[in-house]
C-alpha cells in the first residue's frame, strides 16, 4: 500500500496507519460517516442478539451463554472504537465539502 495522500473532492484526507508502520490509508468524510454508521448498526445489532434468549442461556446458572455474553462484549468493543475515531475523524457534515 502507498503512503501518499490521497484527496478526494475537497476532503482533507485522514491519514492513519494500519497493520504496518508505513501503510496508510486516506479517507474523506463520508468514509468516517461510512464507518460510524457501520458502527452504529454492529453494535444495535450486537445489543439486539445479547438480548435473545437461548436454550444455552436457560442451561447457563448466569442465564446467558457464551455466545451472547461475547454479543454483549462486541456491542461495548464497537461502540468504544467509534467514540475513539469520533476524536480523529471529520465532524459529518462539517468543513469543507
Amino acid at each position: 500500500m502507498s503512503g501518499r495522500r490521497e484527496h478526494r473532492g475537497r476532503h482533507e484526507p485522514l491519514v492513519i496507519t494500519i497493520r504496518r508502520p508505513r501503510a496508510r490509508v486516506a479517507l474523506a468524510r463520508s468514509d468516517g460517516e461510512l464507518i460510524m454508521a457501520a458502527l452504529a448498526d454492529a453494535a444495535s445489532y450486537r445489543e439486539w442478539r445479547a438480548r435473545q434468549w437461548c436454550e444455552s442461556c436457560d442451561a447457563e446458572p448466569e442465564g446467558t451463554c457464551e455466545d451472547h455474553l461475547q454479543d454483549g462484549a462486541l456491542t461495548g468493543a464497537y461502540r468504544a472504537l467509534a467514540a475513539r475515531l469520533a476524536d480523529v475523524l471529520p465532524e459529518p457534515g462539517g468543513g469543507a465539502p
